[in-house]
């Protein structure tokens, strides 16, 4: 108990003066613990440990007669707290370096794909490996040697038990009040977030908390939107028919996604530097969304989103694509329902948490990932992916075998962090090489971001070369102009915007806004379009523009009529439940994030400031209200329809995705619908519906 105390107390002494000194600022952007909340949180770390130490030891107690029992004790007391010690400087590690402890669906994530974390923790980043490793070893010797002394002392006839029982039902009452006891929402937030473990507990409740922070109570009782139920399965079979008795001349298709993709970096919206002139070329005929927001920051959310029409909120953990019991319908689906040869052909590993599973259905359809490559592979430190050359060279592989129409699903892998290249890529933005130890996912040192956007402006402009080469096969072969080509990212990347690197971690715009290209030059005319779209609307909109009616399963819908799709204010839906657990909403201008992990609610208004850096929440009561009332009622409708034991998925399709609320004086968000770039003021709205 002694031990658990004391351990308790140095690690929590630790985390509290050198995460404020030196760690990263806090991922969330919520308000800094105050003193008080922190001596709170020190406090609650050494009753927790010494309560899980005391427990450990009255355990032990009946074999301490006998010396195999008594090493027994030994070793088992030192395990655990080698453990404790172990996962606690590994939490505050990981918080210095991105600037948030480890959670439960972090952890979650990590188990998942546990063989490809491992493998970047021994090759990608050793030195935190040896250290983690190494603080382990120390700890349970440490632990080790303590106990055996106490027990060598009089192991036959322990004393005190009395004492110790009344200790320890002490300290259990002392965490049991902590837990329970009525405190203001702002004091609890703030201790929750001071402590590794106390975070894990606080990822428990889902950040209703947060939610509960945006409620008026003075204001009258909230009126709930109402979320429309899916189409009945029986619309399927009629979308079936309405498919074969389409023409069947439509074009070509490829769907093209791209990783990790700020568009900051991206010539056709304003960088200055020469990194995509291939992109910059299609987009001058394409189509360009210039609001596009991705449904989820990290990719095993946000790439199976687009191909499906599906948001990915489907429970309060982490899916990993286990449970695949309700309707989809896939890209793959629709073309092959349409006659088309259809392809899979991608950089990645798609068994990355788990999802291969979800890309998998009774649909034949050739695939071919980073496990069909028998070559050279990149080491992206969570994953072993193709270089994108070699993928295009399995696309054009592919493409010249067919005879008749086909669609196309491409994923290039090469902007993922940390941004490496095959051997002899050129790499014209120098000088590109961090700090060497120091270079991880969840964060480097400031002073090497302009070395970070050299070395990810290196990688862009690879990946624009193979962009390049897709574009000028295609022209070779008299298929571009015909071909259909959509070009998107499945999420964006952040350089210390909202002092935060990489992605997966929030859903502010640097990593939750998105590129939209449809270049289809036979029949889509180039132009800048402002209206807010969702990567949700992609596969609706091609279905479309090939001339066959959306299935009933997309939860997303078409853009082609920027004025109808308007008229509804179409609420943008985004949601991560990776290393950190957040939902949004965007209704243009305004964009609300609640930060579950965190206890947070954030509101911006993108057209006023657009690198959310006023936080207006406090001051705009009643729009933050309306808009989490919406946020909320569209999540507990993804909840209840993915539901172990629901019956809505046996009757019905997914819910509809509500539309933007009316907003406090009687008027709604302004959708920006332009195709010159302009923005012309708000319309009139409809009566409330979903989309």
């Amino acid at each position: 108990m002694r031990l658990g105390i004391l351990l308790g107390l140095c690690l929590g002494f630790l985390d509290q003066v050198m995460v404020p000194l030196f760690g990263s600022a806090p991922i969330d952007g919520g308000p800094t613990p105050r003193l008080t909340e922190r001596v709170a949180g020190l406090l609650l770390t050494a009753a927790g440990y010494g309560l899980v130490l005391l427990l450990s030891s009255v355990v032990c107690v009946a074999v301490l007669r006998w010396k195999p029992g008594r090493w027994a004790a030994v070793v088992l007391t030192g395990v655990l707290t080698g453990a404790l010690f172990a996962a606690h400087v590994l939490a505050v590690v990981v918080r210095f370096l991105s600037g948030s402890y480890v959670t439960l669906g972090a952890v979650e994530f990590c188990l998942n794909s546990w063989h490809h974390f491992a493998h970047a923790a021994l090759v990608g980043y050793p030195g935190y490996t040896a250290s983690w490793f190494g603080a382990s070893l120390l700890a349970g010797v440490l632990a080790g040697a303590y106990m055996f002394r106490s027990f060598r002392i009089d192991a036959a006839r322990p004393r005190g038990m009395r004492s110790l029982y009344v200790v320890g039902a002490a300290l259990g009452a002392i965490v049991a009040l902590a837990a329970t006891a009525p405190v203001s929402n702002a004091w609890a937030s703030g201790i929750s977030r001071t402590t590794p473990e106390l975070v894990m507990m606080a990822t428990l409740d889902n950040g209703d908390s947060a939610v509960d922070k945006v409620a008026n109570p003075k204001s009258e009782k909230r009126s709930l939107p109402r979320v429309e139920p899916g189409s009945p399965l029986s619309a399927g079979r009629l979308w079936k028919k309405a498919v074969a008795a389409a023409p069947h001349d439509g074009p070509n298709v490829i769907l093209l996604t791209l990783e990790s993709i700020s568009i900051q970096h991206l010539g056709y919206f304003g960088y200055p530097r020469a990194v995509t002139p291939n992109l910059d070329r299609l987009a001058r005929q394409s189509l360009r969304m210039r609001r596009t927001w991705t449904t989820a920051t990290h990719s095993n959310y946000a790439q199976p989103a687009i191909i499906s029409s599906l948001f990915p909120r489907r429970g309060y953990g982490l899916d990993v694509y286990k449970r695949l019991d309700y309707p989809r319908v896939l890209f793959h689906d629709v073309f092959h329902r349409m006659g088309y040869a259809t392809a899979t052909i991608t950089s990645q590993d798609e068994d990355w948490q788990g999802m291969r599973r979800f890309e998998t259905t009774s649909t034949p359809t050739f695939f071919w990932d980073s496990d069909n490559y028998p070559g050279f592979h990149i080491d992206t430190g969570s994953e072993r992916v193709v270089p994108d050359e070699k993928t295009v060279d399995e696309l054009e592989k592919w493409i010249s075998h067919q005879h008749g129409h086909w669609s196309l699903y491409v994923d290039l892998q090469m902007s993922h962090f940390p941004y490496k290249l095959p051997p002899g890529a050129p790499t014209p933005f120098q000088p590109a090489d961090p700090t060497p130890g120091s270079f991880t996912y969840l964060g480097y040192p400031g002073k090497d971001r302009q070395k970070a956007i050299n070395r990810y402006d290196n990688a862009l402009h690879y990946v624009d070369m193979q962009i390049g080469r897709m574009a000028h096969y295609l022209e070779q072969t008299g298929q571009l102009d015909s071909t259909l080509w959509v070009i998107t990212a499945d999420h964006g990347e952040m350089f210390f915007d909202h002092g935060m690197v990489t992605h997966g971690k929030t859903l502010y715009e640097g990593e939750s806004r998105v590129p939209l290209l449809v270049h289809w030059p036979e029949r889509v005319k180039p132009a800048d379009v402002d209206e807010p779209v969702s990567t949700l609307d992609i596969l609706p909109t091609i279905a479309a523009l090939v001339g066959i009616p959306p299935h009933p399963a997309f939860q997303g819908r078409s853009f082609l009529n920027p004025a109808e799709h308007a008229a509804e204010h179409t609420a943008i839906f985004m949601n991560i439940q990776g290393l950190r657990s957040a939902d949004g909403i965007v209704c243009w201008p305004w964009k609300l994030i609640v930060e579950r992990t965190g206890r947070q609610v954030h509101l911006f208004n993108l057209e006023k400031d657009p690198r959310e850096a006023h936080d207006l929440v406090g001051k705009n009561l009643r729009v933050a209200t309306a808009l989490v009332n919406t946020l909320e009622t569209q999540m507990r409708a993804q909840v209840a329809y993915h539901r172990l034991h629901s019956t809505q998925r046996k009757h019905r399709y997914a819910p509809r995705l509500l539309a933007c609320p009316l907003l406090p004086g009687g008027g709604r968000a302004a959708i920006a619908v332009s195709r010159t770039g302009t923005t012309p003021g708000p319309a009139r709205p409809p009566p409330t519906r979903a989309r």
